[in-house]
């Protein structure tokens, strides 16, 4: 899921548990990144909010080309705030 805001767009996803270490969640955004870029031009950004013990989602989007930009508390927890730059 994309929610766009200005010339961000904020990422989300959620894998049901059973396929979860599968490599689909790698599939599913690359294949999603494609269909963002050809629809949607105004927007510069994904930024994926990734709590920091969820290893998993870390690795996945890394491995995609998301850096690591900041931190934000958000109240009860912290999570890492990581950013696709589109067209790099």
């Amino acid at each position: 899921r994309y929610e766009i805001e200005k010339e961000n767009a904020y990422i989300s996803i959620s894998l049901c548990e059973f396929m979860r270490g599968k490599s689909y969640g790698a599939k599913i955004i690359l294949e999603s990144l494609k269909e963002f870029r050809s629809y949607i031009i105004d927007v510069n950004k994904i930024i994926a909010y990734i709590l920091p013990e969820n290893i998993a989602s870390i690795k996945v989007f890394k491995k995609i080309g998301f850096k690591l930009i900041d931190q934000k508390d958000m109240g009860r927890s912290f999570v890492n705030i990581y950013e696709y730059i589109l067209g790099e």
